[in-house]
């Protein structure tokens, strides 16, 4: 095949919206929706890494010449109106991820031979005709945000990836204003790959705009971008929610320098921080975020020195809005973090617990390792607002043991097979370090009663 130069565009800008095109078909197994089951939760909307399954909400007249395989039922807490959860098959990873976090007493999701679901192709297309129905609920909560657009779908990242459900809810919230500066790493790549980009538009063609830049410069080029939306936008338009994107390699390490200088700045520019604690993309690499204990490449004896805590460094600024989520803990502080950090008028950042395939965990079970992570103590919640000096610690005590979580992950129990001695020592230095920034965070809560 030979593709003309005149082909593509001199400034290097390339569509968006063309992932849908792909239709890779790499699936296994996909969700089957039973919909007798179904309490209409939004969950696994809401997780899907790939933005691969949606809520369907149709007035009921709209339903024409539907295929027979085509089922829904009432909408709850919509009058007249259907609802549905359908699949795209030939878009879907099989991570099972959606059913995996499917919370029916009997789950209404069932993962399948792709082969015995071809009607979910059919099923898929037609749902992609018809007019959505106005939806009551709160966009701000896992039900209500279930009904909106995705502007972020059908990446080439890893199946059941820990990193895109958060950039596919900001695309939902705010992605026909969006304008995202991004780090190199994972999220370049599945996100900016040419010809198939997983950022899309509206029918209006309304989405976000999508650049990348360098792992040192990264925060200043999304500060340098909100600087000129400053010129050119003037008061009466609509602001453009500018966010800076990286994974903690950047954040923590190379791009540490660009990014506390944002933080201490009064311009309204948003960061969030896909934390896999490694280097993903390049193989696994330890970043400052590594913690005590975790084998990694240039620790591969176990990481002796702490992590980071980044969180509290933001929080000392005393300047921006922090927030620390893991949507598979907590998914409505995950919302209200996003619109928080919107809302703020200064610099915010989002960190985000992001389980990853270098953890050495079954991805299906990567939203409960994010639960696990909370309720171990591993990882702790909360929202900073230091305009009204409030502090929101929103995890509680551990529920369940510190050892068991970490050691339920290769990165932690390889190291305990040929070396327990270390793992022992290394793992009870971990856990002591999550303790002292639980109770710094309890202290700041504290205060803030």
């Amino acid at each position: 095949i030979k593709l003309r130069l005149s082909y593509f565009r001199p400034d290097g800008r390339v569509p968006i919206n063309t992932s849908q095109f792909e239709k890779r078909g790499i699936a296994l197994n996909c969700p089957n929706w039973n919909s007798e089951l179904c309490i209409q939760c939004g969950r696994c909307v809401i997780s899907c890494p790939h933005g691969a399954i949606r809520a369907v909400l149709v007035n009921e007249e709209d339903v024409k010449n539907k295929p027979d395989t085509f089922t829904m039922k009432d909408a709850i807490g919509v009058k007249g109106a259907k609802y549905r959860i359908q699949v795209s098959p030939l878009d879907c990873t099989g991570c099972g991820v959606c059913a995996n976090v499917c919370i029916a007493k009997d789950k209404a999701l069932t993962m399948e031979k792709l082969s015995n679901l071809n009607q979910e192709i059919e099923n898929y297309n037609y749902s992609q005709t018809l007019k959505q129905a106005s939806s009551p609920f709160n966009k701000f909560s896992t039900k209500g945000l279930q009904f909106y657009k995705p502007y972020f779908e059908f990446s080439g990242a890893c199946g059941g990836c820990g990193e895109t459900p958060y950039i596919k809810i900001l695309s939902q919230l705010y992605g026909d204003n969006l304008i995202i500066a991004n780090a190199t790493g994972c999220s370049s790549i599945y996100g900016g790959s040419f010809p198939s980009c997983p950022y899309s538009k509206d029918e209006n063609g309304n989405g976000p705009a999508w650049a990348n830049s360098l792992f040192e410069d990264n925060a200043e080029f999304g500060y340098g971008i909100k600087l000129g939306r400053n010129v050119v936008e003037n008061e009466s338009e609509k602001k453009s929610s500018v966010w800076i994107i990286g994974g903690d390699g950047w954040a923590y390490d190379i791009g540490y320098g660009g990014l506390d200088h944002v933080l201490h700045s009064n311009e309204n520019v948003n960061i969030l921080v896909l934390d896999t604690e490694v280097y993903s993309n390049t193989g696994g690499q330890s970043s400052k975020s590594t913690p005590s204990g975790a084998v990694a490449k240039f620790a591969s004896s176990g990481k002796t020195t702490k992590k980071k805590d980044l969180g509290a460094i933001a929080i000392m600024s005393k300047n921006a809005y922090v927030a620390k989520v893991a949507l598979g803990a907590n998914y409505e502080q995950t919302i209200k973090a996003f619109k928080e950090a919107e809302e703020f008028d200064g610099p915010s950042i989002i960190i985000a617990y992001a389980p990853c395939v270098n953890h050495g965990i079954n991805m299906e079970q990567s939203f409960t390792e994010m639960r696990k992570a909370v309720e171990s103590g591993y990882w702790d919640l909360f929202r900073f607002n230091p305009k009204t000096n409030s502090f929101s610690l929103d995890s509680g005590e551990p529920t369940i043991s510190y050892e068991d979580f970490v050691l339920g992950e290769t990165r932690f129990s390889s190291l305990a097979k040929y070396n327990p001695n270390l793992s022992a020592e290394l793992v009870e230095k971990s856990k002591q370090e999550a303790n002292d920034r639980r109770n710094f965070l309890k202290n700041l809560a504290q205060k803030n009663d």
